[in-house]
């Protein structure tokens, strides 16, 4: 399989290039957003999620993460893990923090341990980079 042309927004290219790209009916690919099924399996391999306490099948389930695309999913695990690391530079003190930055670490700051709080922080957010309108808008358009 070959990408010729991708677009965010095929109705806004030029009709004599789509005229082209778009006259085999199998040219045109939309991948469909996740199912909540989906959406939960995905959030359970986030291993660092899966250890959060937070109720993931109900967040996948939940009415803001319906148009999540994989990517948005993705960016809400990765904002999880930035609002733990923020909780954990918080609790310390500037003391350790200032030996922190000195090379002399007592606590491991690799891999901060996310909660249910850190997740609907992050939850906050994070947003669906399309819109419900957005995606029944590619999925009506006929080139």
């Amino acid at each position: 399989m070959f990408v010729v042309a991708t677009s965010s927004k095929p109705w806004d290219v030029n009709a004599v290039l789509l005229s082209g790209v778009f006259a085999d009916a199998h040219a045109r690919q939309l991948c469909a957003l996740p199912t909540a099924v989906e959406r939960a399996r995905f959030l359970e391999s986030c291993a660092d999620l899966s250890h959060s306490g937070a109720d993931l099948r109900a967040l996948a389930a939940d009415e803001r993460t319906k148009d999540y695309s994989y990517a948005d999913l993705q960016r809400l695990c990765a904002n999880a893990r930035v609002a733990a690391a923020r909780t954990l530079l918080k609790s310390m003190g500037s003391d350790k923090l200032r030996a922190a930055a000195g090379g002399v670490c007592e606590i491991d700051l690799s891999e901060p341990t996310i909660t249910a709080a850190d997740v609907a922080r992050a939850l906050q957010t994070t947003q669906p980079t399309v819109s419900s309108d957005e995606h029944l808008r590619y999925t009506q358009w006929k080139p």
